[in-house]
């Protein structure tokens, strides 16, 4: 026989008002997490062609409670990095280069929220003559199609460099008068723009501040060489060794921003300079820029000229500035005669490996420059290219390190056509690319 159930009145006053309570803010709850809104992402959603060193931000309609669901953000394919969250505005940093030519989604789990955009293909930049013989910057895609000219100066360029974050790139344009004045471009070659004008002088050499916020550059006016900083908003001011302008070339600044490494103009030693104290300490011996600083790291590399009565070589020598110790990774001629030139030290994206050119120095013969490999404690040292036939320019790590990037030429026509190879670090395959230049370095 079926069972009656009497309701107790005061039970139900007690339960009813509790899951009532309950009930009203499981709605809440859920009408919290639809409401949130993203108000505005970089990289744009469906946004093509971004760089691959892109910070990734996101604007919210509100800010995220202290107690949000982790993760707030979620990148796929995944990639580790730095995640901020200043009031309604996230920004992710990538702790390594996003892949080339890949379709990314960044997902805000906790409130449903997600957009995507597109990293570029594998590009490289370049300075070629154009029709008039000026050198401009042009830009190829390594999968074959034609190269692109970046830039018109009506005089030509004569450098450029590229911001860490691939968005712009800041060249230096020749005036009628040879002088050379700063420019910017964007890095598909649109709104170039004048960011420092140097009238009676040539600014050249220029390279980044890590934030992107501005360059430090060489400004050579009336015999006098100094270096200058220019910020993307036109300040500028001149850097400052015992109140008097830094004399010094071929400057390279720390990933931290806060050390220089620059060629004294005076001594030929290489200068490391502290930005804010505004002092500098000149390295024992002569060197030959331009250094180069293992990435997140106070560690720099330089060619390090050595002596032995009439015949000289370069070694690369290590300089540690937390440790306060310098090494001679390579060129230790025991007494002996100097026989390799190093130089051009590059480091890998992880800074665990270094690739740099080397020759041979023979009774005062010199042989073609070739490409060479060691790990961060210069050891495993070997050859990546042995073509006695051919010269190899500066090599310049893809932002995956998976790639070097270099000018070579016919070593029996030092004046003849400059061209442009990729070489594969994993298998050691080596190709040209259709296109001849000089300088060339990615654009990441």
């Amino acid at each position: 026989m079926a069972r009656t159930l009497n309701h107790h009145p005061r039970l139900l006053r007690r339960i009813w008002p509790a899951a009532l309570a309950l009930a009203l803010c499981g709605i809440a709850v859920g009408l919290l997490l639809r409401g949130q809104r993203l108000v505005a992402s970089l990289p744009r959603d469906g946004a093509r062609d971004v760089s691959t060193r892109a910070t990734l931000r996101a604007t919210l309609a509100r800010a995220p409670a202290a107690e949000a669901a982790a993760p707030i953000l979620v990148l796929e394919p995944a990639v580790e990095g730095e995640l901020r969250v200043e009031g309604r505005e996230l920004t992710f940093v990538p702790a390594e280069a996003l892949a080339p030519d890949t379709t990314y989604t960044v997902r805000l789990p906790a409130w449903g929220l997600a957009w995507r955009f597109t990293t570029a293909p594998r590009r490289v930049l370049y300075l070629a003559p154009d029709a008039e013989g000026l050198w401009q910057i042009h830009a190829l895609e390594l999968q074959g199609e034609e190269p692109v000219a970046l830039t018109a100066a009506p005089w030509g360029v004569r450098d450029y460099a590229v911001a860490p974050d691939g968005e712009a790139i800041a060249y230096a344009a020749e005036r009628e008068d040879g002088g050379h004045d700063l420019w910017l471009v964007a890095r598909d070659g649109g709104d170039p723009r004048l960011l420092q004008g140097c009238p009676g002088a040539s600014c050249r050499e220029a390279t980044w501040l890590p934030d992107g916020s501005g360059l430090v550059y060489e400004r050579h006016e009336a015999g006098e060489i100094a270096l200058w900083v220019a910020t993307l908003d036109g300040e500028t001011r001149p850097l400052l060794w015992d109140q008097e302008p830094l004399a010094a070339t071929a400057p390279r600044l720390s990933p931290d921003g806060r050390w220089l490494a620059a060629l004294c103009a005076s001594t030929g030693q290489m200068l490391l300079y502290d930005m804010a104290a505004a002092e500098g300490d000149l390295i024992p011996g002569q060197a030959a820029p331009p250094a180069a600083w293992r990435p997140r790291g106070t560690v720099a590399l330089m060619s390090y000229v050595q002596w032995l009565g009439e015949s000289f070589g370069m070694g690369l020598l290590q300089v540690d500035l937390d440790a306060g110790e310098l090494a001679l990774l390579t060129g230790d001629t025991a007494g002996g005669p100097p026989l390799t030139e190093d130089a051009y030290p590059a480091w890998s994206p992880d800074g665990e490996w270094v690739a740099f050119g080397r020759r041979a120095v023979m009774r005062g013969a010199i042989s073609p420059r070739q490409l060479w490999l060691m790990d961060a404690q210069g050891q495993g040292l070997r050859p990546l290219t042995a073509d006695d036939s051919t010269h190899h320019g500066a090599p310049q790590w893809s932002p995956d390190g998976r790639l070097l990037l270099y000018s070579r030429h016919d070593w029996q026509q030092p004046e003849g056509p400059l061209a442009l190879g990729v070489l594969e670090l994993a298998t050691g395959d080596e190709r040209l690319l259709p296109a001849a230049g000089n300088w060339p370095s990615w654009l990441p």
